[in-house]
C-alpha cells in the first residue's frame, strides 16, 4: 500500500479551515472535501484542477482559495500559490492558516518583509501557534532573521500559558521538531497500579521508525515516568487516532488502541507493557482506516472490552461513503460493519460509544458530509442490528457535523456522578445517555448535546 504523506502542522490548520465551510458546491461539482482528499493522498495537481473549478463557481470560498494556495506551494508554483493566498486573505474572515501558509510561500519566494508581516497577522489573531512553522523547511529561510524570535512566546508566557489559574501537575515534552507530540492525549485508567489514572499521547509524524512513522507514549501520572512507547513504520502515522481501549485482554489493566491510517491498520496495545494484543486491518486499501479509533465497553458480553475503528474513505457505499467497524476484543474479528449512506459522506470520521450498567449498547458514528445539504450527520445505534435508532442532522448554520468528535456520555439519577464508568457498574443508577458531537457553525466551532 502506498503510504500517505504526513499531516504537517501547516496542513493541519488548512484542514481545520476547510471544515468551516460547506463541503459541496451548490452546482453539484467538485467539493472541498474532494480536494482535501487529493491533497492528503499527495495528488497536488489533481487538487489544483478540482480547486480551480470550485473557486470559479464559489469565488468567495476562503477555504478553497487557501487549499489551492497550499497545493500550488507543494508543486513549487510560488507565484500561483501567493496569488491564491492573497485572494483568500482579501475575503471576509480569513483564518490564521491563510496567513501562515501564505507567509511560507512568500518566504520561499524571497519576500521576507511580506512573509513576516503575514506571520504577525496570524499571531495577532490569537487563534494559532505561529511557532508551528518552525517544523517547515521554509523556516530555515526565516530563522536567520532577527524578527523570527519575536514570533515565539516569551519565557513569561511559556511559564504561565493559560487564561485561567492552572496548577500544572505533569508536563511532558516532544522528542523532535515536527513530531506533533501531543496530537491527542487521553486518560486511559491506571496501568501501573498506583491508583492514579495514567495518560496516553501520540506524535504521528515522529520519525524514529522512519519518515512519518509515528509514536505512541504512555506516561505515569503519579511519577511522570514514561512507561512504554510503540513505534510505527515509515508512512504509518501511528497515533493519528489514539484512545483508551478499556480492558481488551481481560487482565484487569486498561489497554490502548492506536490507528496507523497510512498503513490501513489499528493496533490494540497492552496497557501493562505495550505489547500488541490485536492488529486490525482495513478491508479496502486507502480507506484511511484507523484515522478514528475508540473504545466501546463490552458490547457482546464476553468479558472483553470491544473497540470501534473508522474508515471514512471506504467505497462500499459509494466513493468515500465511509465505514465504521466494531471489533471483538477477544478475537479481533468484526462484530458489526456499518456503511455510509452516500457518496462523499465520510461516515466513520468520528466514532465512539459505550455500554450502560444494565447492558444497553450505544454506538455513535459521524459522517461530516452526509445529508441533503452535505453539512453532516451523526448516527446513533442502540443495538448491533446495524439499523440506527435515530440520526442527528446538521442545521443550516453548521458544517461538518461529526467531523471532529462524537461521544456517548452517561447521565444518572441522584445528586452525585458515578465513581466508575458505566460498563464497570456505577454506584448511582444510570438513567440515560447523552450524545455529543462536534461541528463548525457560522459563528465558530460548536459542540452539540442531544439526549437519547
Amino acid at each position: 500500500m502506498t503510504a500517505r504523506p504526513a499531516v504537517s502542522a501547516a496542513l493541519t490548520g488548512l484542514l481545520i479551515l476547510a471544515t468551516a465551510l460547506p463541503a459541496r458546491a451548490q452546482t453539484g461539482g467538485p467539493t472541498l472535501s474532494d480536494a482535501v482528499a487529493k491533497v492528503q493522498g499527495g495528488d497536488f495537481q489533481g487538487a489544483v484542477e478540482l480547486l480551480e473549478t470550485l473557486t470559479a463557481h464559489q469565488p468567495e470560498n476562503v477555504g478553497a482559495w487557501s487549499l489551492l494556495g497550499y497545493a500550488h506551494l507543494q508543486l513549487h508554483e510560488l507565484d500561483a500559490s501567493i496569488t491564491a493566498y492573497e485572494t483568500a486573505a482579501a475575503l471576509p474572515n480569513p483564518t490564521p492558516g491563510v496567513y501562515i501558509n501564505g507567509a511560507l510561500a512568500l518566504a520561499r519566494k524571497g519576500d521576507l518583509d511580506r512573509a513576516f508581516d503575514w506571520l504577525e497577522k496570524a499571531k495577532a489573531t490569537g487563534r494559532v501557534d505561529v511557532t508551528a512553522i518552525d517544523a517547515d523547511s521554509a523556516a530555515a529561510i526565516l530563522r536567520a532573521d532577527s524578527r523570527y524570535r519575536s514570533l515565539f512566546p516569551s519565557e513569561a508566557e511559556l511559564a504561565d500559558p493559560f487564561v485561567e489559574p492552572v496548577r500544572v501537575i505533569r508536563e511532558w515534552d516532544g522528542e523532535a521538531r515536527g513530531d506533533q507530540f501531543g496530537w491527542i492525549a487521553r486518560n486511559i485508567g491506571d496501568v501501573d497500579g498506583d491508583g492514579l489514572a495514567d495518560v496516553v499521547t501520540s506524535a504521528p509524524t515522529h520519525a524514529n521508525g522512519g519518515p512519518n512513522a509515528g509514536r505512541v507514549y504512555v506516561y505515569s501520572s503519579g511519577t511522570g515516568a514514561l512507561l512504554w512507547t510503540a513505534d510505527g513504520r515509515p508512512g504509518d502515522q501511528l497515533g493519528l487516532g489514539v484512545e483508551a481501549a478499556g480492558d481488551v485482554d481481560a487482565d484487569g489493566i486498561p489497554d490502548v488502541i492506536a490507528g496507523a491510517p497510512g498503513a490501513g491498520r489499528a493496533f490494540v496495545y497492552s496497557g501493562r507493557d505495550g505489547r500488541v494484543i490485536l492488529t486490525l486491518e482495513a478491508r479496502q486499501p486507502g480507506e484511511w482506516f484507523g484515522r478514528e479509533v475508540g473504545d466501546l465497553g463490552d458490547v457482546d458480553g464476553d468479558g472483553h472490552a470491544d473497540v470501534i475503528v473508522g474508515g471514512p474513505r471506504d467505497d462500499a457505499g459509494g466513493e468515500n461513503a465511509g465505514r465504521a467497524y466494531v471489533f471483538s476484543g477477544r478475537t479481533g474479528e468484526p462484530i458489526l460493519t456499518l456503511t455510509g449512506e452516500g457518496v462523499g459522506d465520510q461516515f466513520g470520521s468520528s466514532a465512539g460509544g459505550a455500554v450502560s450498567a444494565d447492558g444497553r449498547v450505544t454506538l455513535v458514528v459521524g459522517a461530516p458530509n452526509a445529508g441533503p445539504l452535505h453539512r453532516g450527520a451523526v448516527y446513533v445505534y442502540h443495538d448491533l442490528s446495524g439499523e440506527p435508532a435515530f440520526v442527528i442532522r446538521s442545521d443550516t448554520t453548521d458544517a461538518q457535523l461529526g467531523a471532529m468528535f462524537v461521544s456517548a456520555v452517561a447521565t444518572w439519577t441522584g445528586t452525585e456522578p458515578p465513581t466508575s464508568t458505566p460498563r464497570t457498574g456505577p454506584e448511582a443508577a444510570l438513567r440515560d445517555w447523552r450524545v455529543r458531537a462536534g461541528s463548525t457553525s457560522t459563528r465558530g466551532r460548536r459542540a452539540s448535546d442531544c439526549t437519547r
